[in-house]
């Protein structure tokens, strides 16, 4: 196990973050407040700041703490901010976006795993975040529109984005998903302008497991 938590917290943060252009404060602030290595599998704990991918029982995996950064400084969540987090993980994401978001939906088709996830995030005495057992794919239409959506998992076509993205609010809306078959899988920031206008961005180059469901293509219209 890590001997020296918080010098391995700092050390994630000044060489993997800092040299890599994750400079906001609030940021940096949120990655340190939230003890990740309480989120990550007891086998891995001495990975939790290490930069790499942590497999999880469920199939998927934690983005590496550079990609999780990279993440939040992109989609620049407001205090005012409505969040539509697709898959739970281990909760992680889900505790980092409740810090900055008004309010965080979380939609996980695995019941076990919005039930660990939410043990955790009480533990970190988080309670703005609504948990949703249901089909990752299809979004959480019901409480749309999203200021912001966080898609945890791959999709292999940028079409099966399509549903998601009529879930953002129009003008400022964000989604951030990984899209790919196979590596290089490219992380995008994908802005709603006016309408069906859209704005893409890569983030980085990764490689995640799909989401269930995702890896049978779709057929929706960009």
């Amino acid at each position: 196990m890590i001997l020296d938590v918080e010098a391995a917290r700092r050390n994630m943060v000044s060489q993997q973050l800092r040299t890599c252009g994750v400079l906001r404060d609030d940021v940096l602030q949120a990655i340190v407040n939230i003890p990740r290595q309480d989120f990550v599998p007891p086998v891995y704990y001495d990975l939790a700041f290490a930069d790499t991918h942590i497999p999880l029982s469920s199939g998927q995996m934690m983005m590496t703490p550079l990609e999780e950064a990279q993440v939040l400084q992109a989609l620049a969540i407001q205090p005012t901010d409505t969040v539509l987090e697709v898959g739970a993980g281990t909760g992680y994401m889900t505790a980092l976006l409740a810090t900055f978001a008004q309010r965080v939906y979380c939609l996980d088709s695995t019941t076990d795993v919005i039930a660990n996830a939410s043990e955790q995030l009480k533990a970190q005495d988080l309670h703005n975040v609504e948990w949703v057992n249901g089909n990752e794919l299809q979004g959480l239409a019901a409480h749309a529109p999203f200021d912001v959506i966080v898609v945890n998992g791959s999709l292999p076509e940028l079409t099966q984005t399509a549903g998601l993205r009529q879930q953002l609010t129009e003008d400022t809306g964000r989604l951030f998903v990984v899209v790919g078959k196979q590596a290089p899988m490219h992380g995008l920031l994908i802005s709603r302008m006016v309408a069906q206008d859209w704005q893409q961005r890569m983030l980085f180059e990764t490689q995640l497991p799909p989401l269930p469901g995702a890896d049978v293509t779709e057929k929706f219209v960009f």
